[in-house]
Parts: structure tokens; sequence; C-alpha cells
């Protein structure tokens, strides 16, 4: 396999001096980290409380996501909260209300989280919570979860 190298100070055509904007300084550049947690897709859902990420420097929430590959049936449930401290601060939702799965989401839906805190600092934690309610249902499969971070580098 031949080995490609790329010039950025010499692209044909280009204007060199937006092509040196536009690569930023290292204090300018923002970092976008998708930060992903999944439950098995053979298992039912079940309980569980971890740790997601640490951030490295402050920044942005962009977006949350939960997807169950099949959704609860009946009277089963699933509600997913994330949090953002640390020990000194204490913990505290990012959203204004938990995502819930139960018998009326699709399999394969993409729940939308509403934002309510939308920045952090260095040195936080996430931190995910899955609450489940089987209460004589059928518990759902595969849950995925999806945050989306930008953050300035350290």
């Amino acid at each position: 396999m031949a080995q490609v190298v790329f010039d950025l100070d010499n692209i044909p055509g280009a204007d060199l001096s937006v092509q040196r904007a536009h690569r930023g300084s290292p204090d300018t550049m923002i970092q976008q980290y998708p930060v992903v947690y999944n439950q098995s897709d053979a298992a039912a859902v079940a309980d569980a409380t971890s740790i997601l990420y640490t951030s490295r420097g402050a920044g942005t929430i962009e977006r949350l996501t939960v997807t169950p590959k099949v959704a609860p049936l009946t009277t089963a449930s699933y509600t997913v909260d994330v949090q953002v401290g640390n020990e000194l601060t204490g913990y505290v939702t990012i959203l204004n209300a938990v995502i819930t799965a139960d018998s009326t989401t699709a399999d394969k839906e993409v729940l939308l989280g509403s934002l309510d805190v939308t920045a952090y600092s260095a040195n936080d934690n996430f931190i995910i919570i899955v609450d489940e309610t089987t209460a004589g249902g059928t518990q759902g499969t595969g849950l995925n979860m999806t945050l989306w971070l930008r953050e300035q580098p350290s």
C-alpha cells in the first residue's frame, strides 16, 4: 500500500492564509467527544449507575440521546438520567426530565434528552443512572446512550 502525505500548506488552488487560519491554535480549537454507554442487545435493560467520563477541560453539553434496540412492552419501562459534578460541588442532572423508554417507544427510536445544564467545568464527572421497572411487562433490550460534549483542550 502506498503512503499518502498531505501538505496543508500547499493545497493546489487554495488561499494559504485561509488554510492556516482554519487550522486554529490550541487555545481556540474545540474538541468534540461522543461519550457512549451500552447495555447488551441480548439481555434485558438493568438498573445501573456508572461513571461515563471525566472532563479534562471546561466545555458544553451539546446533545444526549437514548436508543433502545428493543423497546419495553406493556407495563415495563426504564428511565435514563445523566448527572454532572464532582466531589466538591455534588452532582446535578443535566436534563429537564429523565428520558423514559416504555411501551409507547418504538424499537430503535432515538429519544432526545431535553438539556437543563449545558456547561461543565474541568475535572467534572458525568454519571449515568438507569432505573428499570418490569412490573409484569417485558423489559426492553439493547440500551444505547450517546452524550455529545464540546471541550476546550487542556
